[in-house]
């Protein structure tokens, strides 16, 4: 099926073919990107978590919506993922409990995103597939807040809609708002958790798993 618009651009119902660079077609905290199709819809900046409720985006492991003593984090048990808030095991915002290995650990050492924390290079910052923390080079760790569209975390490059992928283990994204997900017919939705499925199931099709709130085809 023939794109409706030009490399760069995506297709809005009302304005027809508009720059993926523009900045009036999204609520603040959120870009636009296309689908397979290419027609455009907005979706969180890299970092953030969609909140259903509030219809906003807001960085995980911060405060965000949440009440004080609590963070905003996606869950995930790779069948399916929800953001939710949740108690902060950190004195403060904007930090991470990690073990020596920079794994997530409830008995580990609270760390504040943005410093060298325990990571050997680089510094400490939220992965924008994953929304969990890990160690990139200081110079590119700023595209993990930002949209750039000539940028994109180590490993990634980007693809013709602008949007930074991982092409060589990771592949056909079907996105929902991250915080909210997509079901077996193709609907987005913002109330599903692990325990709303029956064992064994998945919110994913097959072939595919969850991650960070998106179903994603595994290469290989």
């Amino acid at each position: 099926m023939a794109r409706p618009c030009e490399t760069g651009q995506a297709f809005l119902s009302g304005r027809g073919c508009v720059s993926l660079k523009t900045t009036n077609a999204c609520p603040s905290g959120q870009f636009l990107i296309n689908n397979e199709h290419g027609n455009g819809y907005c979706d969180c900046q890299p970092g953030k978590a969609y909140h259903s409720p509030s219809k906003a985006c807001y960085r995980v492991y911060s405060q965000g919506p949440c009440l004080p003593g609590e963070i905003y984090k996606v869950l995930d048990d790779y069948r399916s993922s929800r953001a939710q808030c949740i108690p902060n095991p950190c004195p403060r915002e904007n930090m991470v409990k990690l073990d020596s290995k920079c794994h997530v650990n409830s008995r580990g050492t609270c760390y504040p995103l943005g410093e060298k924390g325990p990571c050997v290079t680089g510094v400490l910052a939220i992965d924008q597939v994953l929304l969990e923390p890990a160690c990139f080079l200081e110079s590119d760790s700023h595209t993990l807040f930002s949209r750039l569209h000539n940028q994109c975390p180590i490993g990634e490059s980007i693809d013709e809609s602008g949007t930074c992928r991982v092409p060589f283990r990771i592949s056909d994204t079907r996105k929902c708002h991250r915080g909210s997900l997509r079901d077996q017919e193709g609907r987005c939705r913002g109330h599903f958790s692990p325990s709303s499925l029956e064992e064994g199931t998945s919110l994913c099709p097959n072939n595919m798993i969850m991650i960070g709130g998106a179903c994603y085809r595994v290469s290989g």
